[in-house]
């Protein structure tokens, strides 16, 4: 006698067509307490999303994992730190690689995965 098991997840978003991995066409945000959230952004946005921060205080990003790619070669993909020499004043944040998970800080926290 065989037994399989088997668990099947789905994605709480609809993916965007024409790509290969499923890519949420918007960013989502989900509280988990108090000043915490869980946020999930999608490449394609310029700025991805904003979570309220009142105080104005630093950000802590944990646990960034993910891939940005710049166009559709594996070469052009990379993690949260981006991948490369810091962009230069072309990019939001000239001090940064182009793909790096950034934070704008202010009454909101805005962060993003591409620039």
């Amino acid at each position: 006698m065989f037994s399989v098991d088997s668990r099947i997840l789905f994605a709480k978003w609809d993916c965007l067509p024409d790509h290969r991995r499923c890519t949420p066409a918007r960013p989502i945000v989900e509280a988990e307490g108090p000043g915490l959230f869980h946020v999930l952004l999608p490449a394609q946005l310029e700025w991805g999303v904003s979570v309220p921060n009142p105080a104005a205080a630093t950000p802590v990003i944990s646990a960034a994992k993910g891939t940005a790619c710049l166009d559709r070669t594996p070469e052009s993909c990379s993690g949260p730190e981006g991948k490369g020499i810091p962009g230069g004043g072309t990019l939001l944040m000239p001090s940064k690689p182009a793909g790096a998970l950034i934070v704008k800080n202010q009454r909101w926290a805005h962060l993003v995965l591409r620039q």
